[in-house]
């Protein structure tokens, strides 16, 4: 396999220059600032440089999005997880609540809705296979609580994504997803954020995938790859420009396991201000399960959303 060292040495100068140029529609760049983005866009070196021309003067606008990773809380790994991990999940009386994750989900709708926020949420579509590996989604497409959260979310009208499992055909997910929706698609995100920048955006740009948002770190605030703004995914394969937008993830609700809130929040505000200088579309990430297990989360949640709002960025 081509290792993304070896692909971009064998680009040349100039047309990795346009290539970049036009996934930031950039008027100008250096070669030197283009080969420092490619390479951070391909997540071999964070980029820890200021570059002026991919300044953009929009106002930032910030996507909320949710990661569905569980939904029975019967399933054979939550009920394992109860019992060895204590505190840090359900307890045992609460594993025979069968909607104890949908009611969940009910209420970070309702709250969305009195914020006027359209959150985005993001499903698997794993049809046919076992969900007990290690890095499986807790759930399949033929899961009766699967149809009911469909049905719950179809009947609000809220937005649905794609999180896609690396071990599962992209085209596949989608359109398993798409035809239990009924909708079409065209958010996503990688479960565990576990992605090849050189093949995946290829392949999101030929499902019609237009926003991806798998750029993120679990427990660290801020742009993973240090490119602070949104971009056009680039096929550095194909030397093409795609037409999926990179919107980098700057913060996850994992981080407040990690560290104290305050630091947290005011590392936020500090990538807030940043994306306003560079004009970023950026995305926020609260796993719906971690709400209903750790209710600390749920006051953290409209505190982030209120720092989006005194800010004045837009909101999704």
């Amino acid at each position: 396999m081509t290792s993304a060292h070896s692909l971009l040495a064998a680009i040349d100068d100039d047309t990795l220059k346009k290539l970049v140029q036009k996934s930031f529609s950039a008027s100008d760049i250096s070669v030197e600032d283009s080969k420092a983005l490619a390479k951070a866009m391909l997540m071999q070196e964070k980029l820890t440089i200021n570059i002026p021309a991919i300044k953009s003067n929009r106002k930032p606008t910030v996507f909320f999005t949710h990661d569905i990773d569980w939904i029975d809380p019967l399933h054979p790994v939550s009920i394992i997880k109860s019992f060895i991990h204590n505190k840090r999940w359900l307890r045992p009386h609460q594993l025979f609540d069968e909607s104890i994750f949908i009611s969940g989900i009910e209420k970070l709708i309702s709250i969305e809705k009195h914020y006027g926020i359209d959150a985005i949420y993001m499903l698997g579509a794993n049809s046919n296979r076992t969900t007990n590996s290690r890095y499986d989604i807790r759930y399949n497409t033929n899961n009766s609580i699967y149809r009911k959260l469909i049905g719950i979310i179809n009947s609000l009208n809220v937005s649905v994504g794609l999180h896609s499992q690396i071990e599962l055909n992209i085209e596949k997910q989608l359109t398993s997803l798409s035809k239990i929706s009924k909708r079409e698609i065209i958010h996503h995100r990688r479960h565990y954020l576990n992605f090849d920048p050189l093949t995946m955006w290829t392949y999101l740009d030929g499902v019609g995938i237009k926003y991806d948002y798998s750029v993120a770190q679990s427990t660290t605030v801020g742009f993973a790859n240090g490119i602070p703004r949104d971009y056009l995914a680039l096929d550095f394969i194909g030397s093409k420009l795609l037409n999926t937008h990179v919107v980098p993830t700057i913060l996850c609700d994992n981080a407040f396991f990690k560290n104290d809130k305050r630091v947290i929040l005011e590392s936020f505000k500090i990538t807030l201000d940043q994306a306003f200088v560079y004009g970023s579309k950026l995305a926020i990430l609260f796993h719906p399960e971690n709400m209903v297990v750790f209710p600390f989360l749920w006051d953290i949640y409209e505190e982030i959303i209120d720092i989006c709002k005194q800010q004045g960025t837009d909101i999704y």
